[in-house]
């Protein structure tokens, strides 16, 4: 899964909430809410999780981004 939190805690957005193989992706925000309405420039969060098949967590990170328009 990855998400878009606002400075808050907030989310803003889900970007990925599916099963997805392994290797490498890339998954790109377009500044827009879960509503498909714009954001305000600023500090956001991005937090990715990933889980085995049987639904175990085993990977987490949390980082930051600046959304500048």
């Amino acid at each position: 899964m990855v998400s878009i939190y606002n400075e808050t805690g907030q989310l803003v957005r889900t970007l990925v909430d599916n099963e997805m193989t392994t290797g490498q992706h890339s998954v790109r925000w377009n500044g827009r809410n879960q509503s498909g309405r714009g954001v305000a420039a600023g500090m956001y969060f991005y937090k990715m999780v990933a889980q085995n098949t049987n639904g175990e967590v085993v990977f987490t990170a949390t980082k930051r981004m600046t959304l500048v328009k």
